[in-house]
């Protein structure tokens, strides 16, 4: 009975961190200290490890040795838009959504009750489109897609704002 347990926390703990990767994998462990040194992505360790064994269980070991020649998830430096998606949906999978479109919205001078407000108008699908139409290199991102949700941005910016 306590092996089936272990078995399905380790099932549970390997889905709830993105991808396939062994947690012992030593690329993962290679890229988790580059990933939580990158001071745009601001991760905790917990954070750093889960994305670095998502992108690990995602990518070849070609943009694996990219980003561990780079300052951190170098999305740019990939080899092309798909492995950029699949490294920002790891990242993303690992994180906080909302609360990274709080700290992007604070770092861009909104107070903290507006950078909530306008969060919280949204969903996590369009939360992730938003930020990565701000994170992702131009060929992955659907342009159409990231401007209309830019817009609704700048509604709810205005909702919150007004009250």
């Amino acid at each position: 009975m306590r092996g089936l347990i272990g078995a399905i926390t380790i099932a549970f703990v390997a889905a709830s961190c993105g991808g396939d990767a062994d947690p012992s994998d030593p690329l993962a462990a290679e890229l988790a200290p580059v990933l939580a040194a990158d001071p745009d992505l601001a991760l905790t360790d917990d954070e750093a490890s889960c994305t670095a064994n998502g992108i690990v269980g995602e990518l070849d070991d070609a943009s694996i040795e990219t980003l561990l020649e780079s300052d951190g998830l170098a999305l740019g430096e990939l080899a092309g838009p798909d492995e950029a998606i699949a490294a920002f949906d790891a990242y993303l999978d690992c994180v906080d959504v909302e609360q990274k479109m709080v700290d992007s919205l604070l770092d861009d001078g909104t107070d903290e009750a507006t950078a909530r407000c306008i969060a919280e108008s949204f969903g996590e699908d369009d939360l992730r489109t938003i930020l990565g139409a701000s994170a992702l290199p131009g060929g992955a991102v659907d342009e159409a897609a990231a401007f209309a949700l830019i817009g609704s941005v700048f509604d709810a910016a205005q909702d919150c704002i007004t009250g």
